[in-house]
């Protein structure tokens, strides 16, 4: 029985750690545990009791931190309960959970100075920072340009298009060339809240442009939650075989402002599709009207 206790306990810590934090903010430059608290006090813009995960998305180091903010000088809004830890679920920073009481002045948008306290910080765990690293490679990552199967109905055209026949496509893809995208550690409101926090920083999600049978081409974005139901087209994306802006399917998502692809012709039976930034093109014959083959360049 005593045994099972623990097992218990070390279950609940590990949940702690995983669900607690109200957000998720970067610091690339951030080193020190000071620097990460810092990064968290500059996050915080309202008064009340706050954890954030503070990420590094050169380095992967993720520290959670908790901060209370006032607009009465060395008053926190209340005293928050430092997270349950264990060496096996969080490798704790210094001598364990610190209680700084750092009070950092910051002027607030609306109703003056805003005073934060740093009431704890912790480094998270080898396997989190892990998965966040993953994350971040996701959403780094180039689009992947991929032709329809030649023939298959589903993918005649963007405005003709199987709705499951795409998603099983994208989803098909984007796994292949991302074998090792599942998470553990990081799962549920916080994963969520981090896929929301990375589409800001870097301008989109994980994405997929399809070539269509007739040529017309067309991005979807993936849910990391829910990847093979959850496939979105980015709004602004669909072209026809000439370049032209195709009208938007029901239900898209926003992205084309800052995300958009490139079409054009090299010789008469050939188009070549591409994304900004991209090193690489898709290069597809093209004969009467109907894909016959692509190669990427």
């Amino acid at each position: 029985m005593k045994y099972f206790v623990t097992a218990i306990c070390l279950m609940v810590a590990s949940f702690s750690s995983i669900a607690k934090a109200d957000g998720w903010t970067f610091c690339d430059g951030c080193a020190t545990k000071a620097q990460f608290q810092n990064a968290a006090v500059g996050w915080m813009t309202h008064t009340g009791d706050e954890e954030v995960e503070v990420g590094n998305r050169v380095t992967g180091v993720v520290y959670r931190v908790s901060v209370s903010a006032s607009q009465n000088p060395g008053v926190p809004a209340a005293a928050p309960v430092a997270p349950m830890t264990t060496s096996s679920t969080v490798a704790v920073n210094d001598t364990g959970v610190v209680n700084d009481s750092v009070d950092i002045s910051q002027t607030q948008a609306v109703g003056g100075p805003l005073y934060v306290t740093v009431n704890w910080s912790l480094a998270e765990s080898a396997q989190f920072n892990l998965e966040f690293m993953k994350m971040v490679s996701l959403y780094k990552k180039e689009a992947i340009w991929v032709p329809a199967p030649p023939g298959d109905g589903g993918f005649g055209s963007f405005s003709g298009m199987d709705q499951e026949s795409v998603d099983n496509l994208v989803f098909l893809t984007y796994t292949s060339a991302n074998p090792s995208w599942q998470h553990d550690e990081i799962n549920g409101n916080l994963l969520e809240s981090l896929m929301n926090a990375l589409e800001i920083a870097m301008g989109k999600g994980p994405t997929v442009c399809v070539v269509f049978n007739n040529g017309d081409s067309a991005c979807f974005q993936l849910n990391p939650i829910d990847p093979r139901n959850a496939i979105r087209y980015i709004n602004g994306t669909a072209k026809d075989a000439n370049g032209h802006k195709l009208p938007d399917s029901p239900g898209g998502v926003g992205g084309g402002g800052s995300f958009s692809t490139t079409v054009q012709h090299s010789g008469v039976d050939v188009l070549l599709f591409t994304t900004p930034g991209s090193a690489h093109w898709l290069s597809c014959g093209y004969v009467g009207g109907v894909l016959i083959e692509c190669t990427e360049e």
